[in-house]
């Protein structure tokens, strides 16, 4: 039995460890926050200070605008080749969320988004 006691004191703090880390809020990098406008084929979008069209893009630090009226909260932030991939966590309400948005800035500063996936619901 005393030699069970550290190990289990381990895998406790171990596990309150790991359970500390993933309490940590999901920041969208500086880089991507913000609103962006879509150019003349929508291709693109770049920095704006006012949206011109419904088509604009609006990034915050823990949240992505999917369509006209609704945005949703992002679960998870990792890097990829290009730049970054969000996963989105969308309320039920929310026709056809994309379950992954990839994002990335060319040489220019326009950012790309794709979606990487859609979920079936």
């Amino acid at each position: 039995m005393k030699t069970r006691a550290p190990l289990l004191a381990g895998i406790a703090a171990l596990l309150m460890a790991t359970s500390a880390l993933s309490a940590q809020p999901v920041v969208v990098p500086a880089k991507y926050r913000g609103l962006w406008c879509s150019n003349t084929n929508g291709t693109k979008l770049y920095r704006c200070r006012q949206a011109n069209n419904e088509s604009y893009q609006s990034i915050g630090r823990d949240r992505i605008k999917i369509d006209e009226e609704n945005s949703c909260p992002i679960s998870a932030i990792r890097p990829t080749a290009k730049g970054h991939r969000l996963s989105v966590d969308c309320p039920p309400n929310v026709p056809y969320p994309p379950k992954h948005i990839d994002l990335w800035l060319d040489t220019r500063g326009r950012l790309h988004m794709e979606n990487a996936s859609r979920s079936r619901a």
